[in-house]
């Protein structure tokens, strides 16, 4: 980097306090920066003077020699430094410390970095955070006043030197997150006067852990996971009566079970892998956090791990512990996590788990517990996380959990929950994912779901929920995941989906009983990935506004009343024949479907296909109407009959009956009763109802007839249908309707059977 380049270049032209070269090259190097803006303090007096020992990152001892470049705090993003580390870096021997971490440095660490043999014992020695590739040099050993090497987070690879261990004064040695492989050289051991960290993680080191490791009595802390480690744990580890910090199997090959040496540690991190706890865990008096997850334990847990020890991180995640959770975990009142999920942990959770004023985030998932969700939840103020899916929990979902206001993750999936959702759960506003999929959870969503605003991810799919989707959840605009699929939920699709416009991963309303037409807001979820509408009542066209899902990957709408065109997406044509069976009739580019027929295509030449069927179409249905004339015919000659035999009055009087159905003229009649009623004369009035009034008549051949005339307001069929129903219970009349004009009426004449109706243009329903 241009940085350490101008200083070695500066430190080997001059190393008198008076030279004013090196301010010279430092005021140069500023110069090329990209932002002139960095490092303020750089600049020359009025008087054309400079003091450098007092600028932004340089010190220097009492005969004004520069001692100390540190600008490892300085920001030089954005300026695409690059350079690496020249041979000259060994002239800098007057340097204490030299800490250039975070920035862009490439290349290999030069072997001349060993020469600085005069450093004193305050040196700190950083290049981490930068783009440093090659191997570690032997050289490094050369260093012997060394206190604190950090070369971690760079691409270093190859071996770690045996001279590493000539570094005796060594403090803290950070080699982590870079490429080294080969196994840990057993020289380490030699740093046993001071070295009190170890952080070799997440490289390739391979082979096992060298006993050496158990001279460094000074040891604090040790991390070496994600390595490719083999081998059992040393039982010398157990000789670390210092250590704190023990991170040692995640992520390597390591096998056998924890030494029996290692209860004489005071540690709090440990993952290791396979076997049972030792039987002398419950005596880590100092035990704070025990991390054991992603192993081969087995056997049960420790029954009294938390009665001494002030335990506020313990992790058994995915092993394979048996039996229940010991009735002490209610003393671990200082616990913060606790993972115990994805095990086989059996017993009721209500008895086991008591309040935990400090914990942030539990996870029971996965196991076989049963009980019902305790109301101490609510007590817990800081609680985050709570994670129970997967297990045999029953009950109610208590309204105390509202009470828990920090929560941000409620996984309660795959259980046996009952009873609705409590309206107390939206109080919990910082909700950032909600699971209560797959339980038995009945009643409505209640309308508080509105209040989670900053809610990503909601699922009740799976439970026996009911009644309509409240509009209000169109207020948890950041939702990015919906399935409300397989519940009872009817009514409308709520217009107010549409406003989830940060919708992504899924919306799926499938397995319900919506009905009418897909909401056209719908369309407006435009970064929308899967849709799922299936198995519900939906009806109507898909709206045009779909063709806009351009993220659209999946959509299934079979098994609804859909017709009319797909939207024209790559979605909808690419989906499969399953996504669009058993619906009333849609149409479009896809496979499995018909091709829509446009306007433009119904309007071909009268050899085209859409004339020749709608003439078709036309002449069956003609076809018809002439049956149903036919039979309507036949059925009322078969009725009239069985009136007239039934009447007991002579057969020649019947023929000239002015009511006789074949002798009969609407407009005949109608002015023979207009006649006999002098226009319908108030005096011929007898009665007087909701729809009309009834009139005395005495016909021209004698006969003596009521005639009820209709108000003007009576003119659909069903009404007037209604009205010669309700007639035909009284005194066996038989009524016949004539309409003229602007006026309807009914004339009831003796018949006990076949009421008919009669209207001017000659048509009979026998009603």
């Amino acid at each position: 980097m241009c940085i350490l380049l101008f200083v070695l270049l500066t430190t080997s032209i001059s190393s008198s306090p008076s030279s004013g070269s090196a301010t010279e090259a430092l005021l140069e190097w500023k110069a090329s920066l990209r932002n002139n803006s960095l490092l303020p303090s750089w600049t020359k007096m009025a008087n054309g003077n400079s003091i450098s020992c007092k600028w932004e990152g340089i010190s220097c001892n009492k005969a004004g020699v520069i001692t100390i470049i540190n600008i490892s705090n300085v920001d030089l993003q954005g300026n695409f430094l690059n350079g690496s580390i020249p041979s000259t870096i060994g002239a800098l021997n007057n340097l204490r410390d030299l800490k250039l971490g975070s920035n862009q440095i490439l290349g290999s660490i030069p072997m001349e970095i060993g020469n600085l043999t005069h450093l004193d014992d305050q040196l700190m020695l950083d290049l981490s955070e930068n783009n440093l590739n090659g191997s570690l040099p032997a050289s490094i050993g050369n260093l012997s006043n060394l206190k604190y090497l950090y070369l971690y987070s760079n691409s270093l690879f190859g071996s770690i030197p045996m001279e590493i261990g000539c570094l005796t004064n060594l403090y803290e040695l950070q080699l982590s997150h870079n490429l080294l492989t080969g196994p840990i050289p057993p020289e380490i051991g030699k740093l046993a006067n001071y070295l009190s960290g170890i952080k070799m993680e997440n490289n390739s080191l391979t082979g096992p852990i060298p006993p050496e490791i158990g001279n460094l009595s000074n040891l604090n802390f040790m991390s070496i996971y994600l390595n490719s480690l083999s081998g059992s744990i040393p039982m010398e580890i157990g000789y670390l009566t210092n250590l704190h910090v023990l991170i040692i199997l995640w992520g390597n090959l390591l096998t056998g079970p924890i030494p029996p040496e290692i209860g004489n540690l005071s540690f709090t991190y440990n993952q290791l892998l396979s076997g049972q706890f030792p039987p002398d865990i419950n005596n880590f008096t100092k035990l704070q956090s025990l991390q054991l997850g992603h192993n081969h334990f087995s056997g049960y847990l420790p029954q009294h791990i938390c009665n001494i020890a002030p335990l506020v991180n313990y992790s058994i995640a995915s092993n394979r512990f048996i039996g229940s959770i010991p009735k002490s975990m209610r003393n671990c009142t200082n616990l913060v996590r606790l993972r115990l999920d994805n095990n086989h942990l059996t017993g009721n959770i209500s008895e086991v788990l008591g309040v935990f004023p400090n914990l942030n985030y539990i996870d029971l998932s996965y196991n076989q517990l049963f009980g019902e969700v305790s109301h101490n939840w609510g007590k817990c103020p800081q609680l985050t996380s709570l994670r129970i899916s997967g297990n045999k929990i029953s009950g109610r979902l208590p309204p105390e959990i509202g009470d828990s206001t920090q929560l941000q993750n409620l996984d309660l999936s795959s259980n046996l929950l009952q009873g609705q959702i409590p309206r107390e759960i939206g109080r919990l506003s910082s909700l950032l994912t909600l699971n209560l999929n797959d339980n038995q959870l009945s009643g409505t969503i209640p309308k508080e779901v509105g209040l989670f605003s900053q809610l990503l991810h909601l699922d009740l799919s799976m439970n026996n929920l009911r009644g309509s989707v409240p509009k209000q959840l169109g207020s948890c605009k950041n939702l990015i995941y919906l399935n409300l699929s397989k519940n009872r939920f009817g009514g409308s699709i709520p217009v107010e989906i549409g406003n989830l416009l940060f919708l992504q991963m899924l919306l799926d309303l499938s397995g319900n009983l919506f009905t009418r037409e897909i909401p056209l807001q719908i369309g407006s979820l435009d970064m929308l990935t899967n849709m799922n509408l299936s198995h519900n009542n939906l009806s109507g066209l898909i709206p045009s506004s779909f063709a806009h899902l351009l993220s659209l990957t999946t959509i299934d709408i079979s098994y609804n009343e859909l017709e009319g065109p797909i939207p024209d997406n790559q979605a909808f044509r690419t989906a499969t024949m399953a996504a669009y069976i058993h619906n009333k009739g849609l149409c479009g580019n896809a496979t499995g479907l018909q091709p829509c027929i446009s306007p433009s295509t119904q309007k071909q030449s009268p050899k085209g296909t859409p004339k020749a069927v709608v003439l078709t179409v036309s002449l069956v249905a003609a076809l018809l109407l002439i049956l149903f004339a036919f039979l309507g015919t036949s059925a009322f000659f078969r009725r009239r009959t069985r009136c007239t035999k039934e009447d007991d009055g002579p057969i020649e009087q019947q023929r000239r009956d002015l009511f006789t159905i074949w002798n009969y003229d609407g407009r005949i009649t109608y002015e023979d009763i207009i006649e006999a009623t002098e226009q319908f004369d108030p005096k011929y009035c007898i009665g007087m109802g909701s729809h009309g009034s009834v009139y005395k008549a005495e016909l021209s051949s004698g006969q003596l007839v009521a005639v009820k005339k209709f108000k003007n307001e009576i003119s659909d069929e069903e009404t007037f249908r209604n009205e010669i129903l309700m007639m035909t219970e009284l005194a066996h009349l038989k009524p016949l309707a004539l309409q003229e004009n602007t006026w309807v009426s009914l004339v009831f004449s003796p018949c006990p059977k076949d009421p008919s109706l009669w209207h001017d243009d000659g048509e009979t329903i026998v009603v």
